[in-house]
């Protein structure tokens, strides 16, 4: 089996569930803290989004939060995302063939972000992302699945549904849609800061 399609179809799935879900539910995060934090402490709320490390980090734990709570519960109750059914990618308990627990998907999706991702960190994201991809290709599955006793199955689908993924990648690397997710929700919450400057 040719496994380097396989890791090819595995990424274009992920890219197509930020577009769709991830993205979105970033910026409902990102618009909720700031809103919170507006409320009980607008002062203090203030100086973190004036601080660019800390309204940085603010935007990463929305974009953290959201992927995080979106993958453990589709992979826990379905056994996949949408991204991952439109490229007919299953993710199943390696004994029983079962959907993974929510334990095990929490579990699976830190993994990811810190094997597969590197943290997105520029540099380690880079090396994360080759050593897995070699690692794949070589052995037929990841390590975090290996790590976790999970099997990854990908039939074959049509070539529109590949086109259709491959659209979605470039609209999330187009200049009006590149911005990393974090960024985004600290664009939104630097928007919620000036709003309320308006209003006060």
């Amino acid at each position: 089996r040719n496994h380097s399609n396989d890791a090819w179809a595995r990424l274009l799935a992920r890219n197509v569930d930020y577009l769709l879900l991830v993205t979105p539910l970033t910026l409902v995060f990102g618009g909720l803290i700031g809103l919170i934090g507006a409320a009980v402490a607008p002062d203090e709320m203030n100086a973190l989004l004036e601080n660019k490390i800390a309204s940085w980090a603010i935007g990463l734990a929305a974009a953290v939060g959201a992927a995080f709570v979106l993958e453990t519960v589709l992979i826990s109750a379905f056994g996949g995302t949408p991204g991952k059914a439109l490229m007919g990618v299953k993710v199943a308990r390696e004994e029983g063939g079962g959907k993974p627990s929510v334990a095990t998907a929490a579990k699976r999706y830190f993994l990811v972000l810190a094997l597969g991702r590197g943290l997105g960190l520029p540099l380690l994201s880079l090396i994360a992302v080759i050593t897995s991809y070699n690692h794949y290709t070589t052995h037929g599955e990841t390590v975090w699945d290996e790590m976790l006793e999970l099997s990854v199955s990908r039939r074959n689908v049509a070539l529109w549904r590949w086109a259709l993924a491959i659209l979605a990648t470039i609209a999330i690397a187009a200049e009006s849609g590149a911005l990393p997710l974090q960024h985004k929700a600290e664009a939104m919450l630097n928007e919620i800061q000036a709003t309320g400057d308006e209003l006060s």
